[in-house]
């Protein structure tokens, strides 16, 4: 395998993989580096014998037209659908109905379409980035024993994550410590039963909770009753430190809790037998809207992220592709 490539990718996120996409389809050569075990980032997926849950982003939308036209391909090939589930939110009160949206999701993951972006792309997983190395003509990645060369590197990490990769004082370092992301726990539910609730998707605009999805109303989910909890900033940030037992004993009792008040047919009866909780430190945040949604230095280094591009799925898949484009350029 050789070591030497005209762009290194650091992310196997949307928007390393929007970019690695177009690059390599320009004939350049890639090679992206992820440190987790596989696809997705914050569009990964959890699986275990009771089913799966898409415990990162929770569905997707596509405003922008170059997306909007991705999107449309996904959905041809199967990697996407339109998710019909019932949305409502939920002030502590009363119930109201959030404005029509298309919501999309991949299927049968959030990480479907990701996979399809990643189709023949040389990726690398599990791979623990130690830093960046000018060299004659360009950059070199160190993870452990294990080295890569290109001419030029595109970061698709949160932002936090930027700075201690780049070289001290790099404008790009201070551009995104100007970001500052916000951390989400999630709590992972299997419940024996079905779970009688009048929605699949619930905004929460009080307390620990900020979000709760049936996850088996999206298509290709299977029939299992699992369902996904995202806890508020506020209280991810007052409990980032916690175990994850301790935050999944948290979490379930919030969720427990959450119908005392709730105008339905009596409490939902549900037994739950499986339970886990999982930290996404960096879950959320994003720069106010720019020119251009991504960063290009004169040195061979670049960002690429939803957080240079307002946040979010579609932001991502635009900054890497835009990005893409101006490094072909």
């Amino acid at each position: 395998m050789s070591s030497h490539y005209d762009v290194l990718i650091l992310g196997a996120g949307m928007a390393g993989l929007s970019c690695a996409r177009r690059l390599q389809d320009a004939g350049k050569k890639v090679l992206v580096l992820e440190k987790a075990r596989g696809l997705g980032g914050r569009m990964a997926c959890r699986r275990t014998e009771k089913g799966a849950w898409d415990h990162g982003a929770q569905y997707f939308t596509a405003s922008d037209r170059d997306f909007a036209a991705q999107v449309a391909a996904w959905q041809q090939s199967g990697s996407v659908a339109d998710w019909q589930g019932k949305i409502q939110a939920w002030d502590g009160q009363r119930f109201s109905t959030p404005s029509a949206t298309q919501r999309w999701v991949g299927v049968p993951g959030m990480n479907a379409p990701l996979r399809a972006l990643a189709d023949g792309i040389e990726i690398l997983f599990d791979v623990k980035i130690a830093g960046l190395e000018a060299i004659d003509g360009g950059w070199q990645v160190l993870a452990g024993e294990q080295s890569w060369q290109a001419s030029q590197v595109v970061l698709s990490t949160p932002a936090e994550q930027v700075g201690p990769l780049l070289p001290a004082g790099h404008a790009l370092a201070t551009l995104a410590a100007s970001c500052q992301m916000e951390p989400c726990w999630a709590l992972l539910i299997h419940s024996a039963r079905p779970i009688a609730l009048p929605f699949d998707g619930l905004f929460i605009n009080q307390g620990p909770l900020s979000w709760l999805a049936r996850n088996s109303s999206k298509l290709g989910r299977g029939s299992e009753e699992n369902w996904v909890a995202h806890a508020s900033p506020e209280w991810s940030r007052q409990h980032l430190e916690l175990t994850p037992d301790k935050a999944c004993a948290m979490l379930s009792r919030a969720f427990g809790d959450l119908f005392h008040d709730m105008p339905v047919d009596g409490l939902p009866v549900f037994k739950l037998l499986q339970m886990s909780a999982h930290r996404w430190r960096f879950a959320s945040g994003a720069l106010p809207v720019a020119d251009l949604p991504y960063a290009l230095s004169n040195d061979g280094l670049a960002l690429a992220g939803d957080w240079l591009a307002g946040g979010k799925v579609e932001g991502a898949y635009r900054s890497g592709s835009a990005l893409a484009a101006a490094l072909l350029a």
